[in-house]
């Protein structure tokens, strides 16, 4: 047939990947996967106006990618790249999606907050290894689930989620942790 659903061109998703020992044990590759999988959430809320409501790994689907090379994204007149890695990750599952009626809704970090689990180890979110991923890289996701949990309790509403995701989270992850 000429319409085939985005589950059927996926070849996989993102409860897959983590329990790959080999895709865990590999810091820069969960790092491109991370930032992929927040990217696809900031994109969804900022070109649907809506909020996903059920960020679980099942609903994060990924592609395999042969493409060399970096993906541009351009945020505020800035030019980003991020290398082309092995597998490309798709938001899915729109079932639970709500309209978002406020410019500043916190409701929208609970997409965020949720999925990060996704990232952790098994002591710490929904990992499937109690030593993977690597130290380093789970005390970076539990740095970033605080900060999202702070602004979530906070309720600041002076801040933009985008900007906060972007500017105060994924840069800084990409400057600080995330190698190339």
């Amino acid at each position: 047939t000429l319409f085939r659903s985005i589950n059927e061109l996926a070849h996989g998703d993102l409860k897959m990947l983590t329990e790959n020992r080999k895709v865990v044990s590999n810091d820069e590759l969960m790092y491109n996967i991370f930032i992929q999988t927040f990217l696809s959430i900031t994109t969804f809320h900022n070109l649907t106006g809506y909020y996903h409501n059920d960020a679980h790994y099942g609903n994060f689907l990924y592609q395999i990618n042969k493409e060399k090379g970096y993906y541009h994204y351009t945020y505020n007149n800035t030019s980003y790249y991020l290398k082309a890695c092995e597998y490309n990750i798709i938001i899915y599952d729109y079932g639970y999606a709500t309209k978002s009626y406020k410019k500043y809704n916190k409701k929208a970090l609970l997409d965020y907050i949720k999925i990060i689990k996704a990232f952790m180890n098994e002591s710490d979110g929904w990992g499937y290894f109690p030593d993977l991923p690597s130290d380093l890289f789970n005390e970076t996701m539990l740095f970033i689930r605080d900060a999202l949990m702070m602004e979530y309790d906070s309720g600041f509403k002076d801040e933009n989620i985008q900007n906060l995701i972007i500017e105060k989270l994924l840069l800084y992850v990409m400057e600080n942790f995330y190698p190339n």
